[in-house]
């Protein structure tokens, strides 16, 4: 790849959202730089180990940066249906309208939006991927069958054809492009965006789509699939996952959500010294069950186990989990049989096990996080944005992602910084993009000498690599 294409590329990466650096590599691409640009591109948007690493290091480093603010002019007096990031970050696009029949773009740093297109019937669900693609699930004008329709980059709408019964409550545009992904309870099928027959398909009691492909619970087990793949790259028994699970009712059914790491699984467990209560309903004796508690367990992309948590005690209406798996938000039911939804909701640090308590300003809709997972947004009843966005990162300057500090010795190559420092027999090490707030890691040694030797060897295996000291 020639430096020209590399500045440009590694100029989109320090815009803080990696579908900046997707969209450029394929901008490139489709402006005729060449074999190299198409290369680097698929060597981006394929490598999940490379993907991961940028989201971690973009990721808020705590619950406290993030801020509630409430955005977007009233579009309609009914609720936002759907809301979806832009790649970059930049804008988002609600289906809202008396019917969601509407699709808006709105800016989140002023507020203000405007409405793309009117759609003959009731929207469902919309989505958009790394190169400016734009797709909306919606009814046709007898409100009968479902269509799809395709905004291409350059702005000009097609419809995408598919089989009239197929509907779909979630749709996922993969950001290595070319397919379009439609969830519904039963199956995720990806349709080819060219239109014609599903190329693939999913089937689960439960199902989610994630930049590490698709997650799905069959029976008792947790399944992974990659994109276009009918047999599972992992598998594990949910028993293992999901130690003392419950099954009371469909409404404490296993809740999956998908990330770029693998999967998480919401579960409920009743607390012990908890028994079911005895009522009298119009004269009927009842036995209520026990009020369970929630717990989350997570597992990578090889579904080995990473850990579980409890989450706070609240009844569960919708839940959303982060691109890298770390922060997960939780909708609270509410008792008022009208709406189902409450304005309570609580943001849950599943690394730390913080939780936060969030009062929202109106009830929420669906919620959606940027690619960074720096930024949620929440449609509401009143046509506006509930959104929820961490502080602005580091610049990537002389302290590479705003880490300070005395002792770090430091060393650069064209793309990344590696930093690393001694702390008695402690070593702290920061590494990462240049421009992003980068991963940080700690290693215990024996003793302050070990620790000493271990940090000459580290910097001489990194020199060994191309980065320079400076």
């Amino acid at each position: 790849m020639d430096s020209r294409l590399q500045e440009q590329l590694r100029a989109a990466r320090a815009e803080g959202e990696p579908g900046a650096w997707l969209a450029a590599g394929r901008s490139l691409l489709r402006s005729g730089e060449g074999e190299a640009a198409g290369e680097a591109v698929a060597a981006l948007a394929s490598d999940r180990d490379r993907m991961r690493e940028l989201l971690r290091s973009l990721e808020p480093a705590s619950l406290e940066s993030f801020e509630l603010s409430v955005v977007g002019e009233r579009f309609a007096r009914e609720r936002v249906r759907d809301v979806a990031w832009s790649c970059d970050g930049s804008r988002l696009y609600l289906l809202c309208g008396r019917r969601g029949s509407e699709l808006v773009e709105l800016d989140p740093a002023t507020g203000r939006g405007a409405i793309l297109r009117r759609f003959p019937g009731r929207g469902r669900a919309v989505a958009c991927d790394g190169a400016g693609r734009l797709a909306v699930c919606h009814l046709d004008a007898s409100e009968e069958h479902t269509e799809l329709s395709l905004r291409e980059p350059e702005g000009e709408w097609r419809p995408l054809k598919v089989p009239r019964s197929a509907w779909f409550s979630e749709l996922s545009l993969l950001l290595s492009g070319g397919e379009l992904c439609g969830r519904n309870k039963k199956a995720v099928r990806a349709y080819p965006l060219a239109g014609g027959r599903a190329r693939w398909s999913v089937r689960g009691e439960a199902l989610a789509c994630g930049l590490a492909g698709v997650a799905a619970l069959e029976g008792e087990e947790l399944l992974l699939y990659d994109p276009g793949e009918k047999t599972p790259r992992a598998r594990a028994p949910l028993d293992e996952l999901c130690p003392s699970r419950i099954k009371l009712s469909r409404a404490a059914d296993p809740q999956l959500m998908a990330s770029a790491e693998g999967a998480a699984i919401l579960y409920p467990v009743v607390p012990r010294g908890r028994t079911p209560q005895r009522i009298t309903l119009h004269g009927h004796d009842l036995i209520v069950p026990p009020q369970p508690i929630w717990h989350v367990a997570w597992v990578d992309d090889r579904c080995d186990l990473l850990g579980r948590r409890a989450l706070p005690e609240v009844e569960l209406y919708d839940q959303a989990l982060s691109p890298t798996g770390r922060y997960l938000l939780l909708l609270e039911r509410s008792p008022d049989e009208r709406t189902l939804r409450s304005r309570e909701a609580h943001l849950v640090d599943l690394e730390t096990g913080d939780s936060r308590a969030l009062e929202l300003p109106a009830l929420p809709g669906r919620p959606a996080w940027s690619l960074s997972g720096r930024s949620l947004a929440i449609g509401s009843d009143e046509g506006s944005v509930l959104l929820i966005r961490a502080g602005e990162q580091g610049a990537g300057g002389a302290t590479p992602g705003g880490a300070q500090g005395e002792g770090w010795r430091e060393l650069r190559s064209a793309e990344r910084f590696w930093r690393i420092r001694q702390r008695e027999q402690r070593l702290e090490l920061h590494y990462g993009l240049l421009g992003t707030q980068g991963t940080r890691r700690e290693v215990e040694l024996e003793s302050s000498e070990a620790a000493g030797r271990e940090l000459e060897r580290r910097i001489s295996a990194t020199a060994r690599k191309g980065y320079e000291a400076i």
